[in-house]
């Protein structure tokens, strides 16, 4: 088929059917950006560490995926900022995990009497 030898109407034609099916690939492309698996937070790191231990929860930590790690960061509002849910390190999410459990649970003490400070 020559393009000199095609009318305007068959030109829209074959146009307006590479449109649809571009629209069509798109929106495949949308929809499976969004359906991304969902990855729930299998641990309770502020029950363990008052448990068990600082040690013990990073042994649980330790077991878990990138994924599950970003998980339990979202599900127990560890990262305000959000950075840690585009890291890809295993180790950098721990240690975030780590840091702010110990934290979240030395607040208080002054006011307790169990300041270790002193």
């Amino acid at each position: 088929m020559n393009m000199s030898n095609l009318d305007v109407t068959e030109i829209k034609a074959v146009l307006k059917a590479l449109l649809a099916e571009l629209v069509k690939l798109v929106a495949e492309e949308n929809i499976s950006r969004r359906t991304k698996t969902k990855v729930e937070a299998k641990i309770n790191p502020i029950s363990i560490a008052a448990t068990e231990g600082i040690e013990r929860l990073v042994e649980e930590l330790e077991k878990l995926d990138v994924p599950a790690l970003i998980a339990v960061i979202k599900k127990y509002g560890l990262d305000k900022t959000r950075k840690s849910y585009t890291w890809k390190t295993k180790d950098k999410l721990v240690n975030l995990i780590k840091e702010r459990v110990s934290a979240s649970s030395t607040r208080g003490d002054v006011f307790s009497g169990n300041d270790n400070t002193t």
